[in-house]
């Protein structure tokens, strides 16, 4: 399922939340507390169909390894990019130490880029490089092994999360036309080429999915508010854990959406600094991006099974200090929306052109706008945010 299509929810989502009257003693408290109500469903939600797509890709590698051929290489591809999307939706989530970027959180082993493929597998200009090129240094491919190498040596030095099986799935992407064009054949053993390494890639490829099925597993257990865990305690503490929120949405527009994804690679026009550059999906990554902070200030999110979560989002919060600001912040979404969606595949090709970069410029500052309009949210809700 693609869900891009949530985005046009967003309207009517904002009309009934923002319509909605309490007369509670407190109403910023009210709201406060109905937002993390809403936002521990919203994240559950989110994860759950990110683990799931995360296991379906995971059945679709296996029957890639098993099986090499065309069309089971084009269907684990398919299945690789329908898991990003429920996880692009969780971007949002990040960047108040929460379970997902915490201490010991998983994200740097889920979404690390950028990547030097040469750490993982051969690149055009070495056909012995990598991990999986190395049996005299690495006998034994397992998850653990992979996990252990993630980022030894250099930030950039990736083992494992969604850009390395990216990359095993593409390969090195030498076209603004096209995506990276590994064949399926590097999956089948042969005396001579890639093939020389085809069992320890398929080893290798079957361990990342492990591991993101592992930690996606984390992830939905974390926020269980069933148990005992970090869900329950963020309910606990409703005033301070919206302000927690309210971090992370500020700090992922402004500094890593807006910032390290899209104005570092329209400045560079280097392919290398595009999210995911092997799959020329990067666009996807930004609307998808760009939704999770809708999803959050406005209080939905539609799940992959089609049924809508939604309740109160931070612009509920804000409205009820100052509904000038929040009326600002749901004009901001939508122009975030608009001019995100705009932006066209691929993206290393809009780098290059007058027209592209003038759309992803545009991206990049309706981005910011909205930042700007959370920001000014959280001063009249008396929250200092700093980007990291």
């Amino acid at each position: 399922m693609r869900f891009i299509s949530i985005a046009f929810f967003a309207a009517s989502m904002l009309i009934c939340s923002c319509s909605t009257t309490t007369t509670p003693e407190d109403p910023r408290a009210q709201a406060e507390l109905a937002f993390v109500e809403t936002y521990a469903k919203v994240v559950t939600a989110t994860y759950a169909d990110a683990l799931q797509g995360a296991k379906a890709l995971h059945s679709a590698l296996a029957t890639l390894v098993a099986n090499p051929t065309e069309i089971n290489h084009a269907t684990a591809k398919a299945a690789y990019i329908d898991a990003r999307y429920p996880y692009e939706q969780s971007e949002a989530f990040r960047f108040y130490g929460g379970p997902i970027d915490g201490l010991d959180g998983p994200e740097g082993l889920m979404n690390g880029w950028p990547m030097d493929e040469a750490f993982v597998d051969y690149i055009a200009s070495n056909p012995d490089a990598g991990i999986i090129n190395r049996p005299d240094l690495y006998p034994t491919i397992t998850k653990d092994l992979i996990e252990s190498l993630n980022e030894s040596g250099g930030e950039t030095n990736i083992s494992c999360g969604f850009h390395a099986i990216e990359f095993l799935l593409w390969g090195q992407d030498f076209s603004l036309a096209t995506p990276g064009q590994r064949s399926f054949s590097d999956y089948i053993p042969s005396a001579t080429g890639p093939g020389r390494n085809a069992a320890r890639r398929g080893a290798y490829l079957l361990a990342c999915a492990d591991l993101l099925v592992q930690h996606l597993t984390d992830m939905v257990t974390a926020w269980d508010i069933a148990r005992n865990g970090y869900g329950k305690e963020f309910l606990a503490t409703p005033s301070a854990s919206a302000k927690l929120a309210y971090t992370g949405v500020v700090r992922f527009a402004l500094g890593e959406l807006a910032g390290e994804r899209m104005r570092v690679a329209l400045l560079s026009t280097d392919q290398e600094d595009e999210h995911s550059c092997f799959s020329d999906q990067t666009h996807e990554d930004i609307v998808q991006g760009n939704q999770s902070i809708i999803n959050v200030t406005s209080g939905f999110y539609m799940q992959s099974s089609g049924v809508l979560v939604s309740g109160r989002g931070l612009i509920d919060i804000v409205r009820v200090v100052d509904a000038r600001v929040s009326d600002t912040i749901d004009v901001r979404m939508t122009a975030a929306r608009v001019a995100t969606m705009a932006i066209q595949a691929p993206f290393d090709n809009e780098l290059k052109t007058s027209a592209g970069r003038e759309r992803v410029n545009a991206a990049i500052n309706a981005i910011n706008a909205l930042g700007g309009a959370l920001q000014d949210g959280a001063l009249k809700l008396g929250y200092v945010i700093t980007l990291e």
